[in-house]
């Protein structure tokens, strides 16, 4: 056995020397392998970021809403009930007054009418006295207005305006202070205009009709046709306002027809046809006979052939200066001679506007030439 030298110091053992090695297996390899160390830091790529847990709470349902129990006097139909609330709706609005004009007075306007059918609906004595109100107010408005004498006027000096405070505006004000409009006064019908509406609108249009035959024909000039406007709308509107001028514009009516049947006016120049069909009928020779005097009674008055109506007129001038061309030899191709032509259809054209017996002849004249080329 060693033993220690004096001269020599014993070295200093900081580890714990190892043990001999001996072989061992596999399994105890591996079951002596110590585990990971807790504090040892994993990699980067498996540090992820897991979401806390939340603790799950449980959602209670809501109670559904229960239905307000529908009050005895409001309809089960659907639509009987829609009527009903329709039907009060109007009776709060007649009860509250008309709508007024101001926004603050309008918005307290339809929370009173909102606030009388929510009465309605919660209470049946609210309804009952609504429609009190409602059948008041329609005997009211429906009762003619009381005249009222005018009162004395005073003089009074001006009262100081004072400014209304914020809060004051912001308060209901009670819509009695509105005032209430009353309704037109409709005229009673006469009791000669029919009640049911189709035969009303006949015996209007009928009584237009008589007042038109009767005021004439209408003119063509602007202010003429204005008065006789006027004057057809004043004879309906006296028969509308007596019967006396309704039997008179009938009389007239009937004289007026009676006279026309006896006097017929011509056929009318501006249509060729019925222009064609007369001059065959009756052709009218070049040189009339004389006519025989009648001293006994004075011919009515002829109806002039030139219409009033300015398109009937150009059509008119048109259809004379047609037939003057085609009665008249062909038109020649001188200078001289077609300025002659010319002045002979305009002098021609001028006779037959002012006589009536020219142009006569010249229609009769035409309606040979037709007839002759036709043949």
């Amino acid at each position: 056995m060693d033993q220690p030298r004096p001269d020599i110091p014993p070295r200093p053992q900081t580890q714990a020397e190892p043990a001999p090695e001996t072989p061992a297996t596999a399994p105890q390899l591996r079951a002596t392998e110590p585990p990971p160390p807790a504090s040892e830091p994993a990699p980067a790529a498996a540090q992820v970021a897991e979401p806390p847990a939340v603790a799950a709470v449980p959602v209670e349902a809501a109670p559904a809403p229960t239905p307000a129990p529908r009050p005895a006097w409001v309809p089960e139909d659907s639509v009987l009930r829609r009527h009903f609330l329709h039907h009060t709706a109007l009776m709060a609005q007649t009860v509250a007054g008309p709508r007024p004009s101001d926004s603050v007075l309008v918005r307290h306007h339809g929370q009173l009418i909102q606030s009388l059918v929510d009465a309605c609906l919660r209470d049946e004595a609210s309804l009952l006295k609504l429609r009190a109100d409602y059948a008041a107010r329609l005997a009211a408005l429906a009762a003619p207005p009381v005249p009222v004498a005018p009162a004395a006027t005073v003089t009074e000096a001006p009262t100081p305006v004072e400014e209304p405070l914020v809060a004051n505006t912001a308060a209901p004000i009670p819509v009695e202070t509105a005032p209430v409009a009353a309704p037109p006064v409709r005229a009673p019908r006469p009791a000669w205009v029919p009640e049911d509406s189709v035969l009303r609108r006949h015996f209007m249009q009928h009584t237009a009709l008589m007042a038109q035959t009767v005021a004439g024909p209408r003119p063509s000039d602007s202010v003429l046709v204005r008065h006789h406007g006027q004057l057809i709308q004043s004879l309906v509107d006296a028969c509308l306002r007596d019967e006396a001028s309704l039997l008179k514009l009938r009389a007239g009516y009937a004289a007026r027809i009676a006279a026309l049947a006896v006097t017929a006016p011509p056929a009318p120049v501006g249509e060729p046809a019925h222009l064609v069909a007369a001059a065959d009928a009756a052709p009218i020779p070049e040189e009339p006979p004389p006519a025989a005097p009648e001293p006994a009674a004075a011919p009515a008055p002829r109806p002039p052939l030139i219409p009033q109506d300015s398109v009937l007129r150009r059509h008119f001038l048109h259809h004379v200066l047609y037939m003057l061309k085609s009665v008249a030899p062909p038109r020649p191709t001188d200078s001289v001679l077609i300025r002659h032509y010319e002045q002979y259809l305009d002098s021609e054209f001028n006779a037959c506007l002012r006589d009536p017996a020219r142009l006569e002849r010249l229609i009769a004249r035409y309606g040979a030439s037709r007839t002759a080329r036709t043949a």
